[in-house]
């Protein structure tokens, strides 16, 4: 039971990631566009969702889609809290007549340590002269030099 909670909780993650951010997209005064590249154990994350929540309450949320490893999004400047969630679409072992007919025929899964995630410790300061970011994130959930907060 708590296996399929953690799942669906896991799967919508990201989903309520984007939203969030979408939410602070109206207005791009004051943003700074932000790109980067997101790697796990080496390999490009190739399907996400990236989140930058300021420390300190001020600014907006901003989220955005990880895709091949890339990522663009238009945050606040200043210190940010960093989530990042990634899947991967798995065949699901037994899929019945209806999910063959609408086309879902896999399941996703979010595949990253909650160190990443739900977990966080992940930070960044975002300026106009520090806007790229690249994270190399592995399996034991370490947090990459430099990202801490610290």
């Amino acid at each position: 039971m708590n296996g399929m909670m953690l799942s669906r909780r896991s799967s919508w993650g990201p989903i309520v990631l984007l939203v969030i951010g979408l939410l602070g997209c109206g207005r791009t005064d004051g943003l700074i566009s932000v790109t980067g590249v997101v790697t796990f154990n080496g390999e490009p994350v190739e399907d996400g969702a990236i989140s930058l929540m300021p420390i300190d309450g001020k600014g907006v949320t901003a989220g955005g889609v990880i895709s091949s490893g890339r990522f663009h999004i238009a945050a606040s400047p200043g210190k940010a809290s960093v989530l990042i969630y990634g899947n991967k679409k798995e065949l699901k072992p037994n899929p019945t007549q209806q999910d063959i007919e609408w086309g879902m025929t896999h399941n996703s899964r979010q595949f990253l340590p909650a160190e990443y995630n739900d977990q966080s410790k992940l930070r960044i300061d975002v300026s106009e002269t520090q806007r790229h970011f690249d994270f190399d994130l592995n399996d034991q959930g370490e947090i990459p030099a430099g990202m801490t907060g610290e």
